[in-house]
């Protein structure tokens, strides 16, 4: 994981949490010996702060805080790697089968510049995967052949372009995420670093597929470098303009929308079971009993359109199957959408063509939807 480690390169969820779980194993290992000598956490600190200025008090805070920054931490591991195992591990010896390129499973790598073609608030990071994943057996693998499988999304949390049910959508797909910098360009230059040591590391004889998920045309160049090592190249994009699109396919066995990958999900029935579902929903007669438009109902959503509107199903404190709800009534955020199967809480007034709901806020409490996690 910390092999040939460098500040400056990428790094993934994996290392972070290494690195988490290596402070939580010293701060629990130092408690256990403070209290072999009947100390706590508060009183060994008060000592230490009395003693730092002299030579063995500060030793003893620079040995605390050696491995409290990532780098510092990072080169740490990479050195006991080394001592190890030496420079590198050794290379198992090959079979006769796998000589043979034919035997050998076609190496498939997705970087997604997720900055760039960004998960649509109506999808789900887990759906979003699954999406992709069926384009690829369908559209783009061999059939009745072996892969070996990456999907890299780069992206910067602190601009939050992941809300954190996104996040956790992702990890549950076996993503691999890797985090950049808030610096102009650096998750372009991350993703070309990476496809440079994919294709160095691809040899000539692997079979290797690129999926790059990204608009930017600034990456053109990495699309010729694929093709002319011999392996395939394909575009996934949100492009809407014709021209930017052609450059795009210029250099790419196949350009296809990222639209297109979601709607044709499931069969190419997505779209057509969600539009069906709308209109079974609407068209649901449900009794319409007077209402308080002081009370407090909760539900969850039943279901959510792109279009801004969607039907909630309230539990208490009496069940009523079907609420309009429109997104004006949802907190103030940057997009504002419910997901299925969100709890909320919502009052309801009656109108002529029904009730409709006003005043939706998470049943967990404020801030605790997801579009208002930064997505």
């Amino acid at each position: 994981m910390f092999t040939n480690f460098s500040p400056d390169a990428e790094h993934t969820l994996n290392q972070f949490a290494a690195h988490r779980e290596f402070l939580e194993s010293l701060e629990t290992l130092l408690t256990e010996r403070l209290e072999e000598f009947e100390l706590d956490p508060e009183t060994f600190y008060r000592v230490l702060q009395s003693v730092s200025n002299e030579e063995d008090g500060q030793q003893i805070i620079r040995l605390m805080r050696k491995y409290d920054d990532f780098d510092d931490f990072g080169a740490f591991m990479a050195e006991q790697f080394v001592k190890q195992y030496g420079e590198s591990l050794p290379a198992a010896s090959p079979s006769e089968d796998s000589k043979d390129a034919s035997n050998q499973p076609v190496v498939l790598r997705v970087l997604w510049d997720i900055e760039n073609v960004s998960i649509p608030r109506s999808t789900t990071g887990l759906d979003a995967v699954a999406a992709i994943k069926s384009w690829l057996t369908a559209s783009i693998l061999p059939a009745n052949q072996h892969t070996s499988e990456l999907i890299s999304v780069f992206h910067c949390p602190s601009k939050r372009t992941l809300s954190k049910a996104n996040v956790l959508g992702l990890d549950r797909a076996g993503v691999e995420q890797v985090m950049v910098g808030e610096k102009r360009e650096d998750a372009d230059r991350k993703l070309v670093d990476r496809l440079g040591r994919e294709l160095e590391s691809c040899g000539e004889a692997a079979q290797a597929v690129f999926v790059i998920i990204s608009s930017d045309c600034d990456f053109t160049r990495s699309f010729l470098s694929i093709k002319n090592a011999g392996h395939q190249c394909h575009v996934v994009h949100d492009e809407r303009k014709p021209e930017v699109v052609k450059a795009l396919a210029l250099h790419a066995d196949s350009c296809t929308s990222f639209t297109e990958i979601l709607g044709l999900w499931g069969g190419g029935k997505v779209a057509a079971a969600a539009e069906e579902e709308e209109a079974e929903i609407a068209g649901e007669e449900d009794a319409v009993e007077d209402v308080d438009a002081s009370e407090v109902f909760t539900g969850f959503a039943r279901f959510w359109s792109p279009k801004g509107f969607g039907f909630l199903t309230a539990d208490t404190p009496r069940k009523v199957r079907k609420v309009f709800a429109h997104n004006s009534e949802l907190p103030d955020c940057k997009f504002r959408y419910l997901q299925k199967g969100e709890e909320v809480r919502f009052r309801v007034v009656k109108e002529e063509r029904g009730l409709r709901a006003v005043g939706v806020v998470a049943k967990a409490g404020p801030g605790m939807l997801v579009c208002e996690q930064g997505k």
